[in-house]
């Protein structure tokens, strides 16, 4: 799947590269790399999302074992 996407990329921004006018190009470029990395920030959160909570958990435990144990 992502090598797909690169590749849609990829030719996304040869395809720009290629226009004449130019104005506005830079803008467009950036706002593609920021919602490429923003899909790939939610779908990595997703799927680490039951790990995450996982660790937390343990971390809270760990806390909580530790604070009932002060005198």
């Amino acid at each position: 799947m992502l090598d797909r996407l690169n590749v849609w990329v990829g030719a996304l921004v040869a395809r720009a590269q290629n226009l004449k006018n130019e104005s506005g190009q830079t803008l467009v470029e950036y706002s593609l790399v920021l919602a490429l990395v923003a899909v790939f920030v939610i779908a990595a959160l997703i799927a680490i999302g039951g790990d995450v909570n996982t660790i937390f958990g343990k971390v809270q435990a760990a806390m909580d074992s530790a604070v009932s144990a002060i005198p």
